[in-house]
Parts: structure tokens; C-alpha cells; sequence
């Protein structure tokens, strides 16, 4: 389907599809105003993110166990204070491995300070279209959103959504990293690719994936078996 769609003076046409076996008589459609290919790097931003989030929430578990350090509930504290807490627990770890061991794993953590207010602009902001042209004949499409007191926006386009797309998943390398290095295991199907192997000339699609670790299953809680 390809739509006008007029806000004021302001007109842009955007392409975007249904499947007619889930459309039904009587009800009605809210469509979003932005691009069929914008909208599948908001997904991927969404899905390498919640994977990045999940693998924090991991670490602070494991290692409040051991230290008991985090308040009750802190699952349900924003990812800010999430990722202080994770912060302060490998500083606390860090006190017996070394806190050159741990420096991936604290810049990881900056680095995801600094890229959750995109994620969240993306991901929760409020979508609208700005005029690029005087006549409004030209327009853009941005999420905007509130960030520090400060009303921000973020172009979503092609170019901005795939390197915002590309940051978060080095983001979840670099955590990842950091782990292998220190020595953990995991459980969940994770898969790591150095940038180096995809720049090679190789065949479409043929990589290496840097091994794994996986828990025993012996050594698994209930919740991981």
C-alpha cells in the first residue's frame, strides 16, 4: 500500500504492507507513518537490546549470589539503576580477579549508558514527520522523546536505524567478550562474530563463530535446565 498522508501543509507518501489473511471485516488499522525497511531495523534495534538487557540482569544475578549485594525487586528497577547496580557488582568482583579483568565488562556498561536514551527514543518516543522543504513537499520521518529534561529526536532512516542497529549489537559483543574472558558459561544459544571475519572475502553467508562455553547440564538450575 502506498499513502499519502497530510499534516497541515505537510504531505509524504511511504510504502507499507498487509497480509490479507489477518484483515477482517469491521475492524480497523492503526498504521504507523514510516517505511516497511525502517520498521525491520526498529525490530532488530529491539530484539539486539532486550538481548544485550537480558545478559546484564544474567551477570547481576549470578553475582549477587555471591556477594548479596543488590536491594530486593531489583528486577523491576529501570535498566539505569540496572546497570549501576551491574557496575558496582563487577567493581566488587573485580576486587578478587583483578580490575583489569573486568574493564571490558565496566566499558560495556558506559558505553550502554550512553546508547539507552537512542533505544529508548527509538523504541518508546513518539513518531511524527518534520518538513524538509519550505513547501512541506519534502519531509522526513523522527521519534522524539524526552532525554534529561531535554526534548530530543532521532531521524529514523535507513542510515541512522542501521548503525544504531550495528552499536548495540558490538554493545552485546563487547559484554559477551568480557565474560568469555573472565571465564563464564552460558546456557542460552549465543553466537559471536568478529567484525574481522565478515570483512573477509569470503562466500555469502559462510562465517566463524568464536566458541561458546555451555554450563554442564549437571551444574544448571531448574529455571536454565
Amino acid at each position: 500500500m502506498t499513502q499519502t498522508v497530510p499534516q497541515n501543509s505537510i504531505s509524504a507518501t511511504f510504502n507499507t504492507t498487509f497480509n490479507a489473511t489477518h484483515l477482517r471485516k469491521g475492524q480497523t488499522l492503526l498504521v504507523i507513518p514510516i517505511p516497511d525497511d525502517a520498521a525491520l531495523l526498529i525490530g532488530r534495534i529491539a530484539t539486539a537490546w532486550g538481548g544485550f538487557e537480558i545478559r546484564i540482569d544474567g551477570v547481576i544475578r549470578f553475582l549477587n549470589e555471591v556477594y548479596n549485594f543488590a536491594e530486593p525487586q531489583w528486577e523491576r528497577k529501570p535498566f539505569r539503576k540496572r546497570n549501576a547496580l551491574f557496575r558496582d557488582l563487577v567493581k566488587k568482583y573485580a576486587e578478587s580477579v583483578g580490575i583489569e579483568k573486568c574493564k571490558p565488562l565496566l566499558s560495556a556498561s558506559s558505553q550502554a549508558a550512553a546508547l539507552h536514551w537512542k533505544r529508548n527514543t527509538i523504541i518508546h518516543g513518539y513518531y511524527n514527520m518534520r518538513a524538509t522543504a519550505g513547501d512541506g513537499s519534502q519531509v522526513s520521518f523522527v521519534a522524539a522523546a524526552t532525554h534529561k529534561g531535554k526534548k530530543v529526536e532521532i531521524q529514523i532512516n535507513s542510515a541512522t536505524l542501521d548503525k544504531l542497529y550495528h552499536d548495540i549489537a558490538h554493545l552485546g559483543g563487547a559484554l559477551m567478550s568480557g565474560l568469555l574472558a573472565i571465564g563464564a558459561s552460558f546456557t542460552a544459544p549465543e553466537i559471536l562474530i568478529d567484525d574481522t571475519d565478515l570483512l573477509q572475502d569470503q562466500p555469502r553467508g559462510s562465517f566463524q563463530m568464536r566458541p561458546i562455553p555451555q554450563t554442564p547440564a549437571h551444574l544448571r538450575t531448574p529455571s536454565e535446565a
